[in-house]
């Protein structure tokens, strides 16, 4: 029997909290690949957030591109957990 569970997280979307999470991306340390999930390994992890920060910095807030600041949460919320 396999039991798979999603967990949905709650991102905030305003204002302040993207802007937050924008400067995070312009400074975060991070490395050359990463496995967000079992479905994702990101390649070239500085090149994937700067393109995500990129599109919320041109679109924000068009509520089509949040999938791409949920990815910068992510990808922080890995960095902060040191999963590499």
């Amino acid at each position: 029997m396999i039991i798979i569970i999603f967990v949905i997280m709650e991102y905030n979307y305003d204002e302040v909290a993207v802007q937050e999470l924008l400067q995070w991306a312009d400074t975060a340390e991070l490395p050359q690949t990463l496995r967000l999930d079992q479905a994702a390994f990101i390649f070239d992890v500085r090149r994937c957030v700067e393109s995500d920060a990129m599109c919320v910095r041109d679109h924000y807030p068009d509520p089509f591109y949040n999938p791409a600041i949920n990815r910068l949460y992510q990808i922080r919320e890995m960095m902060d957990k040191k999963v590499i």
